[in-house]
């Protein structure tokens, strides 16, 4: 049977529990900067998808010119994309306040750790 790492770190000098702690908190320091890493890429998505948004409206106010230079009956796609993209935008939204508070959790749970 093995020993628990947590108890042999007090033989080596180092108080019980030590490496038990330095691992949770590098998890924890992991966790954080894949949510970061998660929210900037999130929040980018979100532009793209407000800036389409914003263009396929644009291009929805001025169909008949479009539909002249794109060459047929372009309501229908026009319609889809800003309907997709409100979706995009509603989903990415919700989850980037998810995220947000997923990374407040583990800045609090840093933070208790009191390095």
């Amino acid at each position: 049977m093995r020993a628990d790492p947590a108890a042999d770190s007090g033989a080596c000098g180092m108080p019980p529990g030590t490496v038990q702690r330095e691992m949770q908190w590098n998890a924890l320091l992991g966790q954080k900067d894949l949510l970061r890493e998660d929210l900037k890429r999130g929040q980018e998505c979100l532009n793209l998808a407000r800036s389409e948004l914003a263009e396929n409206r644009s291009q929805l106010e001025e169909w008949p010119a479009y539909e002249g230079r794109c060459g047929g009956n372009c309501l229908p796609h026009l319609t889809e994309s800003v309907a997709a993209n409100r979706r995009v935008e509603r989903f990415l939204t919700a989850w980037l306040r998810r995220r947000q508070d997923q990374l407040a959790a583990v800045e609090e749970a840093l933070g208790r750790f009191g390095k």
